[in-house]
């Protein structure tokens, strides 16, 4: 941009002129909130080119506007713009005339739908304002669910899902939610979360059209700041305001809400139209229940004595408490298809007409009658002035129209499609001084630029797009008023849009400068979290530093130090550490992402469970591709999960017969971009050795079983990366020498642990530590099926709920079968068991490395919960605490090789921690008792992990 500017000013006399606009002699206002200053300002081509404090010349421009006495900003940003007509009315005469150069629609949860093509056709129409569009939780739901009113199931979810995450590809800027209306009403909380995480997953905003403005106004406020806090998106409370007498005054209390959301980090916002009255549909007066399955189903139940009654009493409520205001005179009709006259009467005038009492009660059959008929679009003057005023003044206040595009004659529209923004600089600035100019310009500009996330717009300076407004702060205001709405504002002379002028001299051209606007998916920030007088224990070696304080920006921790030396940054979210034990995220290196059929909910909802119970790293053991977009957006930080580290399909006796299968198998898992290669029981001693040959030059590693046919003694040879599950150590002890049947090894070799020649154990460490093989020893797992703790205690284990109840009836069922079984008695499990310990403390002992894994979800191991209960085991074994949290934590950092970013708590390593409320070096089931989760910089308290896991229930 500098060199734009450089260039421009740089051009010799003589020649042609540098610039194609030049607004000269006007006083700026930069959109920021800065008072303003007399400059020139220059356009070449979309962009502006000078902001000049000197005079320019002019020569060097195309074409002169003399802005003497006018002020001269950046086009106003409307946050809620109905668009449903941009193809009959492309030119939004309405909007640019206010000086409106960008919109972002699809609110209130009625985004287009299917998204991507719908702006697709928008690109070939010449558009007089720039556009950019949400998607719409109410469409989403329709498209999958019609007008149910009833929860999805977890492929309808999915379905859900998946359209928004499709949609945010395609360039949403984020989900809008309008939880009033038919069908989104039916939706619970936790639906909203669940659809709206996959939009704040890619950066998308939240704006909701709260499920209630009036007598439950701050628990919609409430609602719509949890939503965005757990699906972690930036919130704006869009047109807020207080409905009814009984709520005016109370935005007192639901700014306050917003001002504790954001100093506890969380980005919440609201914007604002200025008037007090609103404007939607004619059904908003029925109770919502009335709707569910359509229009039809709504016509029998009226014709239902019992049902008309219960829908008459929900309207008379909604006529005396909520949009009625109590007086019929405040409803007022603006578009009326099937009584065209109704259109700028009221409620009450329709009332008298038709003879009945003009009160609530006596307009209800009225209300029926009219949603029968096809409904209509309404004003309701229901909001009180104060309100509006402070909402107005509040600093994270944005202004928005909340209107439709309007051509003049057509209906009695709410005077907002004309007049929102001049209204706000002539009666609220110039006439009641409620706002400053500048600061009404910033709530108009940058602010709600900022929210979309423009960095282009919204502002004026050199290199940035040349959306203008020239306007004159004297005169400047509406026309437009409810009776005669369709009346353009006076003192916007000009409007440009990209550099083109739209409005000249008050009057409309023929230019059309607008364009449609992309969001760019992208990862969100998390905002710095600051832990407060926290005890760390670093696990660089075995101590806990006391009273410090942490600070995280973005995935990073950036400093560490006592609690008085080190500072807190300013909008961070405060963890108070006080009593707590901060220890770097877990890793579990032998897990199984849902293979085979799952589906992408399946998937996700396991990820989230590792994530919520502090396991930010994971190596998945059976993979298919459908694994690996998932491994990269948990790398982008797209979707709350651990980094994945992926196998491809297994290699077995049934996938790799022989040594050329094996061969090209090893090739084309290399060549998928799997991270490794996973080995199961049954591969032939041929195959094997074809397959370590290949992928030591294709420099792709192996792990997990040891084949009979291999054996341990050659699978240290070939340098597996790992061998899971101690396999082939109880083999290669065997006195009667290896098995070489799998009805010989039994389970795992348990019936060899009757006869073991333990003197070869010590010479078997030394070969895997002279080879660096690790070991990942999955020993929750073995003791749960064959030891001692009884079944129905098995069965109680609180973290079994997240398990699905027919894999928990199955996992009951072959363990009773494994402990039942003549040839498994008791002494010879205990003895299994009490080796296995032992071998895990020798390998420990001699020097191999050791890393957390627990074979979750299998056998008694519900994912992310497993993981206590296998450290437990290492100290059963005779680690110390310390040696059995190291392999979940520094050991994987050194295995995977990435010791520089992970696995200790220090500054300038991933921001990847757990908050425990216990020391887990004193006793290390305190691993259990997390106070609140890290993942890539995310912080999540435990309230929202209890919160989180609840909706994972099965």
């Amino acid at each position: 941009m500098m060199l734009l500017l450089l260039a421009a000013l740089a051009a010799p006399a003589g020649q042609a002129p540098a610039y194609d606009l030049l607004l000269s002699g006007g006083m700026v206002l930069d959109g920021t909130g800065a008072p303003p200053f007399r400059a020139d300002v220059a356009v070449l081509d979309d962009r502006i080119a000078a902001v000049s404090r000197t005079p320019i010349p002019a020569a060097r421009a195309r074409r002169v506007i003399d802005a003497a006495g006018k002020t001269v900003s950046p086009g106003f940003i409307d946050l809620h713009a109905h668009n449903e007509s941009i193809f009959q009315l492309p030119a939004a005469e309405s909007r640019v005339r206010q000086g409106v150069t960008t919109t972002l629609a699809g609110p209130d949860g009625g985004g287009p739908t299917p998204f991507g093509a719908y702006l697709e056709r928008a690109d070939k129409v010449a558009l007089g304002v720039n556009v950019g569009w949400l998607v719409g939780f109410g469409s989403v739901r329709q498209a999958v669910l019609g007008r149910s009113d009833r929860a999805p199931n977890a492929d309808e979810l999915d379905r859900m899902k998946r359209l928004v995450g499709q949609a945010m590809h395609e360039g949403a800027f984020g989900l809008s939610t309008g939880l009033l209306y038919v069908p989104q009403t039916y939706a619970t909380t936790a639906e909203v979360i669940a659809v709206s995480k996959v939009a704040g997953d890619s950066g998308g905003i939240y704006t909701s059209h709260l499920r209630k403005e009036g007598l439950g106004l701050l628990d919609g406020v409430a609602e719509a700041i949890r939503i965005g806090k757990e699906a972690g998106m930036p919130v704006v409370l869009t047109h807020h305001k207080a409905i009814g007498k009984a709520m005016w005054g109370r935005s007192a209390a639901t700014l306050a809400m917003i001002d504790s959301a954001r100093a506890a980090g969380q980005d919440v916002m609201a914007d604002q139209y200025p008037y007090t009255a609103s404007s939607t549909g004619f059904n908003v007066l029925v109770p919502a229940w009335a709707f569910a399955g359509g229009d039809s189903a709504f016509a029998r139940r009226v014709k239902d004595p019992v049902l008309r009654d219960s829908i008459a009493k929900g309207i008379l409520d909604i006529l005396e408490n909520d949009r009625g205001g109590g007086d019929l005179k405040r409803v007022q009709f603006a578009s009326v298809a099937w009584k065209r006259d109704l259109q700028g009467r009221t409620l009450y005038d329709w009332a008298v007409e038709r003879g009945v009492s003009p009160t609530p009660r006596g307009a209800v059959d009225l209300v029926i009658e009219g949603v029968l008929n096809g409904g209509a679009g309404m004003i309701y003057h229901v909001m009180d002035e104060g309100d509006v005023q402070r909402i107005m003044k509040h600093p994270w206040t944005a202004i928005a129209s909340d209107g439709s595009l309007s051509e003049p004659g057509v209906g009695v529209p709410h005077p907002r499609n004309y007049g929102t923004f001049p209204r706000v600089l002539g009666r609220y600035v110039r006439e009641l001084k409620v706002l400053t100019l500048p600061e009404a310009v910033r709530k108009m500009t940058s602010l709600p630029a900022m929210r979309m996330g423009l960095t282009d717009r919204g502002r004026i300076a050199a290199g940035l797009k040349a959306d203008l407004v020239v306007f004159d702060p004297a005169t400047v205001g509406e026309k437009s008023t409810f009776a005669q709405p369709h009346q353009y504002p006076d003192g916007i002379p000009y409007v440009i849009v990209n550099g083109k002028i739209e409005v000249d001299d008050g009057k409309m051209t023929e230019a059309r400068g607008g364009r449609v606007l992309r969001h760019t998916p992208q990862a969100r920030q998390a905002p710095p979290v600051a832990f407060v007088n926290v005890n760390v224990v670093p696990m660089d070696r075995e101590r806990v530093i006391a009273g410090q304080t942490v600070v995280t920006e973005g995935n990073k921790i950036v400093r560490i130090g006592p609690a008085a030396s080190v500072p807190v940054p300013a909008g961070a979210i405060r963890v108070d550490g006080a009593g707590k034990y901060l220890i770097p995220g877990l890793a579990e290196m032998h897990a199984h992402v849902p293979p085979g059929n799952a589906t992408d909910a399946e998937i996700t909802r396991m990820l989230e469970l590792w994530a919520l119970n502090g396991v930010t790293t994971v190596r998945s053991m059976l993979g298919i591709p459908k694994h690996l977009p998932f491994r990269e957006a948990a790398a982008k930080g797209e979707i709350l999960s651990p980094r994945i580290w992926a196998s491809g399909p297994s290699f077995s006796g049934g996938s790799v017969p022989n040594a050329d299968s094996a061969m090209r198998m090893v090739r084309a898992e290399k060549a998928l971009g799997y991270d490794f290669l996973k080995m199961h029981p049954g591969i032939p001693r041929e195959a094997f050795d074809s397959l370590a040959a290949t992928a030591d030059r294709l420099g792709i590693r192996f792990a997990g079983h040891v084949p009979l046919a291999v054996g341990l003694e050659r699978a240290i040879q070939a340098k597996y990366w790992t061998i899971d599950h101690l396999d082939g150590f109880l083999e290669a002890m065997a006195r009667g020498g290896p098995p070489t049947t799998p009805q010989q090894d039994g389970f795992f070799g348990l019936p060899l642990a009757a006869d073991l020649d333990e003197s070869r154990l010590p010479g078997l460490v030394a070969a895997a530590k002279r080879a660096g093989v690790w070991m990942v020893p999955t020993e929750a797992f073995f003791e749960a099926i064959m030891g001692d703790e009884p079944l129905d205690q098995l069965v109680a284990r609180p973290e079994l709920k997240y398990v699905a109840p027919a894999l928990v009836s199955g996992w009951t069922n072959t363990t009773r079968q494994y402990r039942e079984n003549p040839a498994y008695p008791r002494e010879l499990r205990q003895r299994f068991i009490a080796m296995r310990r032992k071998i895990i403390k020798t390998l420990h002992d001699g020097g191999v490395g050791i890393v957390l894994g627990s074979d979750s979800p299998q056998f008694w191991n519900a994912p992310g919960f497993s993981s206590e209960r296998e450290l437990g085991t290492y100290v059963a074994a005779g680690l110390t605490p310390y040696q059995a949290l190291a392999t979940g934590t520094r050991n994987v950092a050194d295995f995977l090789g990435n010791a520089a970013e992970t696995g200790t708590v220090a500054a300038g390593k991933r921001a990847d921690l757990i908050l425990l409320s216990g020391n887990p070096l004193a006793d290390i089931q305190n691993v259990a008792r997390r106070a609140g989760v890290m993942v890539a910089g995310r912080w999540i308290a435990r309230e929202e992990i209890d919160r989180r896991l609840a909706a994972l229930v099965p």
